[in-house]
């Protein structure tokens, strides 16, 4: 055929020039799927602790305290227990403690640590995790393959 109806171009990454919608440009950087060189690192690793700092994996990568249960009593004595980290810089602390992350003078080096988080996240670190919504239609077959992966071993990060 000398003029076929249709010509199928194949352009490996090559994307919409725009993301129009914040989060998801997060989302995108944060897992690897656009280039982070254009975006602060800590503004990823924000978002990476936004999304899995409630998670025990997240927690005991970094040698961070557990969170409390919601509904357990306060313990006796707790007032010298280690505080929960609530911010960023806790967090980006923990992280180049546990890498040994440091800068000239002897201090940690937080936007390396930045990047070890996003990295340790990309190489499902932080466990096997969506971070879109899956509710609706399709949702218990999702979950069934969810499980037959999580069974398997996890595997890298879903999105």
């Amino acid at each position: 055929m000398e003029k076929p109806l249709v010509y199928a171009v194949d352009t490996p990454g090559v994307m919409v020039p725009r993301i129009s919608n914040f989060d998801d440009g997060l989302r995108l950087i944060a897992t690897g799927a656009v280039k982070s060189d254009r975006v602060d690192p800590d503004v990823v690793a924000e978002f990476i602790f936004e999304q899995m700092g409630h998670r025990p994996e997240f927690r005991e990568l970094y040698r961070l305290p557990a969170l409390p249960a919601e509904d357990a009593p306060a313990a006796e004595g707790d007032a010298g227990a280690e505080p929960t980290p609530v911010d960023l810089n806790d967090v980006l602390q923990a992280v180049a403690r546990r890498y040994n992350i440091m800068a000239p003078g002897g201090r940690h080096d937080l936007d390396a640590a930045a990047i070890r988080l996003a990295n340790d996240f990309r190489e499902g670190k932080h466990g096997l995790v969506v971070m879109d919504d899956v509710s609706g239609p399709g949702r218990e077959e999702w979950l069934r393959r969810w499980k037959e992966v999580e069974i398997a071993g996890g595997g890298s990060q879903a999105v």
